[in-house]
């Protein structure tokens, strides 16, 4: 994996009121069936190694025509942090991006595609950010 430290600034991230900053992960999803749910899995691991933090998991279907819907659906009823944006149909990557940074509520927002062509882990590790 790429060394990313050198190519990302240091973001200043305020608290949320009484805890830790909020960090939004904007995911979008296109015909992921057969992974979305392993990737799930893995970036959560890899969340629970960073606990000075909050998440959100904000998933964008891109207008998906396998079962990628019904499993964001599932996902997201198991796992109080997530939440899921729909298409009606496939819009492109980069605006599923925009509409995921457009719902992201948190005080950092992190795009991260889902096909684990990059494992989380490695990438949440590296996340730098100062807590003010």
């Amino acid at each position: 994996m790429p060394d990313i430290s050198s190519r990302v600034q240091e973001s200043r991230v305020p608290r949320q009121p009484g805890g830790a900053a909020l960090v939004s992960y904007v995911l979008p999803v296109f015909d992921e069936q057969d992974g979305i749910r392993h990737f799930h899995e893995e970036l959560v691991a890899a969340l629970g190694e960073r606990p000075e933090f909050t998440y959100e998991l904000v998933y964008v279907n891109d207008g998906s025509s396998d079962g990628t819907p019904g499993i964001l659906e599932d996902i997201a009823k198991n796992d109080r942090r997530v939440r899921v944006v729909d298409f009606a149909r496939n819009f492109g990557h980069q605006m599923a991006i925009t509409a995921g940074i457009d719902e992201a509520r948190g005080d950092a927002v992190i795009v991260m595609d889902t096909d684990l062509q990059d494992p989380p882990a490695p990438w949440v590790a590296q996340t730098s950010m100062s807590v003010s």
